[in-house]
């Protein structure tokens, strides 16, 4: 190798070892700055939905507490109790005895239930044994209807947050997220207070569930989030497919809230 050979080797790799490795750095550069946007862009997207969730469910516990106030519904479960004098917890599937549900309880249960029903399962109405008075669901598609069971309760159906027997005060539970067969599930449990014994701290007379499906509802937030941020949610909405949400995924989402939003009401 003559020395013209040996100076143009060294000149190209003079020049081309620093223009690589000028080009590798500005690719790690680059990636980690893109890399940083997205997940910038993902817990900017994840924090708007929970807030959404966090309003959604907000707003359930206060319409809640507001029908677990009706005069209709004390009344309907202070007949209940009567109708039924010492029936124990163990007898609670039978639902022997159980007056029917007032128009006036199934009209305000039968408006909620219509105004929530993209995300809730089901609405359960329990005497202080435990015993379910009435489980409202929706029945059909979007043609259908809200449905009372006042008997034949299938055992374990009805679940909810048993601190509810303790309050001295209108409260909502949120008892921990469970796996159900549809998904994610939640349960907010509120208090039945007797206007005529609450200031006397006497307990409830019954107390009111709703079985909420985070599935759906962290699906609808997602949605309007899409709408909302497109470019930040990765498309359309119109075009993104559904989402079975997980308990531990909803668990996650709902216990690690953005600066400012509340820890669970209800939670230890």
């Amino acid at each position: 190798m003559n020395l013209r050979t040996k100076l143009v080797l060294v000149f190209v790799a003079l020049a081309l070892v620093p223009l690589a490795v000028v080009s590798v750095v500005s690719y790690r550069s680059g990636v980690a700055a893109v890399e940083g946007l997205v997940r910038a862009s993902a817990d900017e997207s994840a924090a708007r939905i929970r807030r959404r969730v966090e309003h959604v469910l907000a707003a359930q516990e206060s319409r809640l507490l507001e029908l677990a106030k009706s005069d209709s519904l004390r009344g309907y479960a202070r007949d209940a109790r009567a109708a039924q004098p010492g029936v124990a917890p163990a007898a609670a599937g039978g639902g022997a005895g159980v007056p029917d549900v007032p128009d006036t309880v199934g009209a305000h249960f039968g408006a909620y239930f219509k105004n929530n029903r993209d995300y809730l399962e089901a609405v359960t109405c329990l005497d202080p044994s435990g015993r379910p008075l009435f489980r409202a669901t929706w029945e059909g598609d979007a043609g259908g209807d809200v449905v009372f069971q006042t008997t034949n309760f299938v055992s374990g159906e009805a679940r909810y947050d048993a601190r509810v027997w303790s309050l001295a005060g209108a409260e909502a539970l949120r008892s921990p997220v469970t796996e159900e067969s549809y998904g994610a599930a939640l349960r907010v449990t509120v208090p039945v207070v007797d206007s005529t014994s609450a200031a006397s701290g006497a307990p409830p007379v019954a107390a009111v569930v709703a079985e909420v499906r985070l599935g759906d509802l962290f699906k609808d937030a997602d949605e309007r989030d899409a709408q909302v941020a497109p470019a930040a949610a990765g498309g359309d909405a119109a075009t993104r497919p559904a989402r079975r949400v997980s308990a531990r995924a909803a668990f996650v989402l709902l216990h690690n809230p953005a600066p400012g939003l509340g820890e669970p009401r209800g939670a230890d």
